[in-house]
This record gives C-alpha cells, sequence and structure tokens, in this order.
C-alpha cells in the first residue's frame, strides 16, 4: 500500500474531513487531495505530523507493515470522531509499551485460555474463570485488577476518558491484551467495566477478527454485561444473602447489596430482575443516588500502571530514549520527567531486568 493510500486509511478511519486535516498540518485542503492521490509526496517532517495526528508508529505511514488491532468498546451513544481519536490514543499507548519492552528486552505474553471463545457461558464457566484467576467469590477492583495480570497476563490501565460516552475498551495487538477503564465515574461502574471488557476478551475476540463495538444493542454487548453481571454476583451468594434480609425488595436493601458485591445500584437491580423479584418497571428499579459530579478533567502518569513507567524508566536509564522522549510516553513534560524518575530511581535495582523490577 503506497504512502496516499495510508494517509487516506487513516484519516477515513479516524472521521477526519480532508479541510480539517489541512488545517491540523497547515497546508491547504487541494494538497492533502494531491498526498492522497499520489500527485504530490509528503516531506518527512509532514509524515511526521502525520503520525501524530493519526496516533500511529511512523513506519505504519512509510512502509507496507500492516496496522491492525482488535478493539472492543463499552459505549454510549453512535460513533463519533472523539470516540475514535479516543481509541487511537490508547492504540498508541499499547504501541508505546510494545516498543519499549522490545528496547530494554521485556518478554510480554498474555495467557488467556481459548476454550471459551464463541462459546454462551454457563454460571459453571463464569466461576472457572473465576477460579482461573485465583480471585474469592465477591470481587473488587484492585483484586481484579491485579490478578488479571498476575495469572493472565493483561494490563489494565485506569484512566479517566476524554469521551466520557466510553466506559472501557480492550486492544488485542498479537497475542497482547490490554485493557482501558474508564475511572472517571466511580470504581463500582469501573469495575462493571473491567468485567465486561473481560467477557469480550474470553468470549469474543478471536485471532481472525477485528472490530469496534460501539452499540448497547448488539449481541456481543449484550453477552459481555450478562457475564459481568454473573461474574460479579454470583447468583448462589446473593440469594443467600437475600434470605438473610427477608427477601425484603427496597431501595435501602438494595444499596446494601449493591455495597457487598462492589458493584452499582443498577448492576444489582439486573441481578434481583433476573431472579424474579423486582422489574424494571418498578419504582426502585431506578436508582436515586445523586450522579457523580466531580469527573477527573485530565490525567498524568500516575494514572498510568507501574510496569508501564517501570518500562519508560529502564528504557531511559539504559540510554535507549531521552528524557524527551520518555517525557512523551509518559504524556508529561521533560522536568516532571526526571523529577519523576529521580523520585523512584534509589529504589531501583539497575542490574536486574525489568520483568523481575516489575514483580518486586
Amino acid at each position: 500500500m503506497s504512502i496516499a493510500s495510508r494517509i487516506t486509511q487513516f484519516r477515513e478511519s479516524l472521521g477526519i474531513k480532508k479541510s480539517e486535516l489541512a488545517k491540523m498540518l497547515g497546508v491547504s485542503a487541494p494538497t492533502i487531495t494531491y498526498f492522497e492521490t499520489g500527485k504530490r509526496q509528503p516531506s518527512l517532517k509532514t509524515v511526521m505530523q502525520l503520525s501524530e495526528i493519526f496516533k500511529v508508529p511512523l513506519e505504519y505511514i512509510l512502509t507496507d507493515k500492516e496496522y491492525t488491532f482488535q478493539v472492543a468498546c463499552r459505549s454510549k451513544g453512535v460513533r463519533n470522531k472523539a470516540k475514535l481519536m479516543e481509541i487511537a490514543e490508547f492504540g498508541r499507548i499499547v504501541d508505546y509499551f510494545l516498543h519499549l519492552s522490545s528496547l530494554v528486552g521485556f518478554s510480554y505474553h498474555s495467557n488467556v485460555p481459548n476454550r471459551y471463545k464463541g462459546s454462551i457461558l454457563q454460571d459453571s464457566d463464569v466461576a472457572s474463570i473465576k477460579e482461573s484467576l485465583s480471585l474469592p467469590s465477591i470481587v473488587d477492583y484492585q483484586s481484579l485488577y491485579e490478578a488479571l495480570w498476575e495469572n493472565w497476563g493483561i494490563i489494565v490501565f485506569s484512566i479517566p476518558f476524554k469521551e466520557r460516552g466510553l466506559s472501557g475498551m480492550t486492544i488485542k495487538n498479537g497475542d497482547n491484551y490490554f485493557v482501558f477503564t474508564n475511572s472517571g465515574y466511580g470504581r463500582d461502574r469501573e469495575l462493571f467495566s473491567l468485567a465486561h471488557e473481560l467477557g469480550h476478551i474470553v468470549m469474543h475476540m478471536n485471532d481472525d477478527d477485528t472490530s469496534i463495538e460501539f452499540s448497547s444493542r448488539s449481541q456481543q454487548e449484550k453477552q459481555a454485561n450478562t457475564f459481568a453481571q454473573t461474574f460479579l454476583v454470583p447468583t448462589d451468594i446473593l440469594q443467600k444473602q437475600l434470605e438473610q434480609r427477608g427477601l425484603q425488595i427496597f431501595p435501602l436493601n438494595i444499596r446494601c447489596l449493591a455495597k457487598n458485591f462492589n458493584v452499582s445500584y443498577e448492576c444489582m437491580v439486573y441481578n434481583l430482575n433476573k431472579l424474579g423479584l423486582i422489574n424494571y418497571a418498578h419504582p426502585y428499579a431506578k436508582s436515586t443516588n445523586p450522579k457523580i459530579q466531580d469527573y477527573p478533567d485530565d490525567w498524568d502518569y500516575n494514572n498510568l500502571p507501574s510496569i508501564y513507567y517501570l518500562l519508560v524508566y529502564k528504557a531511559w536509564s539504559s540510554g535507549y530514549v531521552s528524557i524527551s522522549k520518555a517525557a512523551k510516553y509518559l504524556y508529561t513534560d521533560n522536568v516532571a520527567a526526571m523529577i519523576f524518575f529521580r523520585s523512584f530511581s534509589d529504589f531501583i535495582p539497575t542490574s536486574e531486568g525489568v520483568g523481575d523490577e516489575a514483580d518486586s
């Protein structure tokens, strides 16, 4: 595929108009047409700008190397440019991670079981998955976050998304899985998003399938929702807790049950509806809890998982990347990156590999 075709491909995949791309590059609209028809070759500086705009490594614009990864998203609303750009940004973080791993010789490989792919899971299957992750019957966000990394090699990024309509997404690059959950709405909702993405991973993300899911009405989204509900609220434990409460269904009890399982009020209503104890038309089915107002507007390197910034530190301290490049990987400036590195450099043994450091 030519550079001209790649520019068109990446521009259209992000929903960027020619006039918008021209403005981003500081050129005329006809110039973009010349680039995309091959009548004019962009300069190296322009190609570097395109790499930043499209959020893909330079090599994917200049060479025939195929740029593909699989994405599953949990989202509200319609597909739009803001969501596509958010996905592209997280895809770039994945590229950074894999590039840094290669630089420092860190061997990373996800170990996700394939036996559930394409299946409709039963409660026993969900329990088996939980057991393989060495999780207790009732999980919280942190325990699931750590179990996915320690047992299956899945890296989770907890970040407040700029696009608030996105709750979570999974990117599969080769054999590696990366999950991004929106931390802007609180841990109960973020826990559900993480369990939902786990459902996509075990059931839907096949090697030969590349897809982006936006509709909550799609079959795959419904299956992932059902998985998350079952995974987080085991029916047998819920029934025992209900019996202890005399099977009384009113808002205070629903909130207490939700708290016991680390889930939202809405998630608990779903499970009570599944048991035939409440329906969605009931006045108690709708939460009266106030909406979260303090949605964070931005995030920094402190939101990144430790293995990620350890790789950045290792690449910088070993001389593979400059401080400015390290700062770019950490989404900060040079001064902040240097201060950050100095704050923990005395505690990182330079003679050991990153894999050992990450486990310490």
